[in-house]
């Protein structure tokens, strides 16, 4: 009597109904996400105003992107790293400059707990990378190319006014300082690849965004940053280009490290006159594109040779169930085309 009760109840739940992916169009962006309408929206008005406050402040010019960064908001980490290529634990976030456009995939939850990281700040850092990569490439040590992204992933952006905050602490990356273990400045200024600072990686991280900070935020450091990025782009080692533009490296590396024990930055919170973000459009997917867009993300991403003839087959089974979609056709042409199979390939185009 009971197991039926039981079973009648579960007949009376309402069922969740299928969560629809929505685009958003802007002036840079295309941004995915299984949310509401107005989530959407708010999200992609945040990603304009970051993007326009990093123009102003590299002095770049505003304008059309002819082909926009694709952004996809899934609804965890998880998620992110299952759509990552040999589901990789410890990635938040990833950004793929690929031949048929730059993606970012995050996560639309915070993770981690108050020590963890929010998912706004995975977002904008994978951004910074788009941005420092999109229109300054260049040689970068990577501390710097994740100590940059790490600073301006915590800026704070209203979406329904234009207070912004910049310099906030990065609550995972303090965290990571609390310990003893400590990698030495000369070692992250002078390290020519993630590989060379081994398992601490994680420092590599933490103690790139932290000198960002202090070298932004330090009257006597001024200038110091330009000169080292300037000295490597001249040919400079990393070695001399650290020495000659901040001198005795044991000293940075006291001030760093008595900079790390301080339990308040210097932010700057900054009110931005009225923007004009051009117009934002809202659209909810066809059910081709709703049913192959994490394969489309994977293809963006990178798949593996061993797994590629699975995958196709995937593709191939799931656009069968969409005759004539130009969407679906499309992706199948990529998909068969990567696992090498030509004649297939043309025959989907036809």
């Amino acid at each position: 009597m009971i197991r039926a009760l039981l079973l009648l109840l579960l007949c009376l739940m309402p069922v969740a109904g299928h969560a629809e992916w929505r685009e958003a169009s802007s002036k840079h962006f295309l941004v995915y996400s299984e949310g509401s309408e107005a989530s959407l929206r708010n999200a992609i008005i945040r990603l304009e105003k970051f993007d326009y406050l990093l123009r102003n402040f590299a002095g770049r010019e505003d304008v059309a992107e002819p082909v926009k960064i694709k952004v996809y908001m899934v609804p965890d980490i998880g998620t992110v790293q299952d759509l990552y290529p040999g589901s990789v634990d410890g990635v938040a976030g990833y950004y793929s400059g690929d031949v048929r456009g730059p993606i970012t995939v995050v996560p639309r939850e915070d993770f981690g707990g108050n020590l963890g990281m929010q998912a706004r700040e995975v977002l904008y850092h994978e951004l910074a990378h788009h941005f420092m990569l999109q229109y300054f490439p260049g040689t970068y040590p990577a501390w710097y190319v994740e100590g940059f992204a790490d600073y301006y992933g915590t800026i704070d952006i209203d979406a329904n006014n234009n207070d912004i905050t910049l310099g906030r602490p990065n609550n995972s990356r303090y965290f990571s300082l609390r310990g003893t273990d400590w990698l030495p400045v000369e070692t992250l200024l002078t390290a020519t690849n993630y590989d060379d600072v081994g398992d601490r990686l994680h420092l590599l991280y933490a103690e790139g965004w932290l000198l960002v900070h202090y070298l932004g935020n330090t009257p006597e450091r001024s200038g110091q940053l330009e000169k080292y990025l300037n000295g490597i782009a001249k040919g400079q080692t990393y070695t001399e280009a650290a020495r000659a533009a901040f001198g005795d490296l044991d000293k940075l590396n006291s001030e760093l490290r008595r900079y790390s024990k301080y339990n308040r930055l210097p932010a700057l919170k900054i009110a931005l006159k009225p923007v004009d973000l051009g117009p934002i459009t809202v659209r909810t997917l066809s059910p081709a594109e709703d049913a192959l867009i994490k394969h489309d993300i994977r293809i963006g991403t990178g798949i593996f040779k061993a797994d590629i003839a699975d995958f196709a087959a995937e593709v191939e089974a799931i656009a069968a169930r969409y005759p004539g979609d130009p969407y679906a056709l499309r992706l199948t042409t990529e998909a068969q085309r990567l696992a090498g199979r030509t004649d297939a390939a043309l025959q989907s185009v036809d």
